[in-house]
């Protein structure tokens, strides 16, 4: 449409929304396909498509916390939904996900994941009796991927509980019946968690989505940031070069942080009529940095 090519076209239409229902679009987090995420992508699709295998193929992403490994990792989940079977009681569960906990044990680890296999359990079942549920229902719904998130929770638990749990989690891809593979998600160092268990490590191709630096591929997420907030005025977010690095230096690099300061911005927009990003909306927007936040946590005094 004429006048809005600052839009995706699935954006336009927004535009005549009323300003309550635009900001609440504003204030939702979509999926962008970005360039350094495409790539631990394609090798999480390759591992369902290539045929189950002795030694499965796992993957490791590394990110800083709020840097996209768990918006990835939710929507490869979504892009693989289950698949109804008329001919049996179960559906087909191609990828299932789990997030570790803090502290996780490994009763806590079957029981999540027959929770999000809609399983259900005897509070005092025994380790062995959780494991051979977990096993058998993962074998009827045919997972091949399991993606487990927060990984780095495991340097929270005892070494005796990491070691039974990273066991485990080898023994998937072990298993004849199963052979799944594995894919890892945590912060930086997250490889260290796993160090105790060297065959499990070396089965593992690492992925990491580092803080952003200023660059053609940052101005590219901006202006797809810009793409899809309902403003009817450009902004020019990926060619304004003030407005680009203040983004950037506000948002410390995580492209989490990047997004509420868009989205906050793009509301103040709406709310005062200018309808576009300016480097004073910037200015007005309510925002303290990740770094900002950490000292003023820092700052408050150990409880009695």
């Amino acid at each position: 449409m004429t006048g809005y090519d600052h839009l995706h076209p699935s954006t336009v239409p927004l535009l005549e929304l009323p300003s309550a229902e635009r900001i609440e679009r504003v204030r939702t987090k979509r999926w962008i396909p970005y360039a350094s995420i495409r790539d631990p992508y394609a090798a999480m699709r390759t591992l369902l498509d290539i045929p189950r295998q002795q030694r499965p193929e796992n993957i490791l992403i590394e990110a800083p916390t709020n840097n996209g490994k768990s918006t990835l990792l939710e929507r490869f989940e979504t892009d693989h939904p289950p698949l109804h079977r008329p001919d049996q009681d179960k559906s087909l569960i191609p990828v299932l996900m789990i997030c570790l906990p803090e502290h996780p044990t490994l009763i806590i680890v079957y029981q999540t994941i027959l929770d999000r296999l809609g399983c259900p359990y005897a509070p005092s079942a025994r380790r062995t009796e959780l494991r051979r549920a977990v096993v058998t229902n993962l074998e009827k719904v045919g997972t091949r991927v399991l993606l487990v998130d927060e990984l780095h929770n495991l340097a929270l638990s005892g070494p005796q509980e990491r070691d039974a749990i990273l066991a485990f989690f080898r023994a998937l891809g072990n298993e004849p019946a199963l052979r799944i593979s594995l894919v890892f998600a945590g912060t930086p160092g997250a490889r260290i968690t796993t160090q105790s268990d060297p065959q499990l490590l070396n089965r593992f191709d690492v992925f990491q989505l580092r803080l952003w630096r200023d660059g053609e591929a940052f101005r590219e997420l901006l202006a797809s940031f810009e793409a899809l907030m309902p403003l009817r005025a450009p902004s020019y977010l990926g060619d304004d070069d003030a407005i680009a690095r203040d983004i950037l230096s506000r948002g410390e690099g995580v492209i989490g942080e990047f997004f509420k300061i868009v989205s906050r911005a793009a509301v103040l927009a709406i709310e005062t009529g200018e309808e576009r990003i300016t480097l004073k909306t910037l200015s007005r927007i309510r925002y303290q940095s990740p770094s900002h936040r950490k000292v003023m946590i820092d700052d408050v005094p150990a409880l009695p």
